[in-house]
């Protein structure tokens, strides 16, 4: 038997009813963690339970980079 596996954090907010109070804090990212400076280095994107977030942020940066001559 398939077992169904729900996303935590997103099935806590669809639960989410108005009026609800929330707390949120956003944190620095961490520095050490960047694309390479050439953006014609392939790179291979793995995020076990991170969600799509982070590569389309990567995604968007490198299309920034290219559209502005490189680095």
């Amino acid at each position: 038997m398939k077992r169904i596996r729900l996303g935590l954090c997103t099935n806590w907010l669809k639960d989410l009813k108005d009026g609800d109070n929330v707390r949120i804090w956003v944190k620095k990212g961490s520095p050490l963690f960047h694309l390479p400076k050439n953006e014609n280095v392939p790179i291979l994107m793995v995020g076990p339970g991170t969600g799509l977030a982070p590569f389309r942020s990567f995604i968007q940066e490198r299309e920034w980079i290219q559209s502005n001559g490189g680095m």
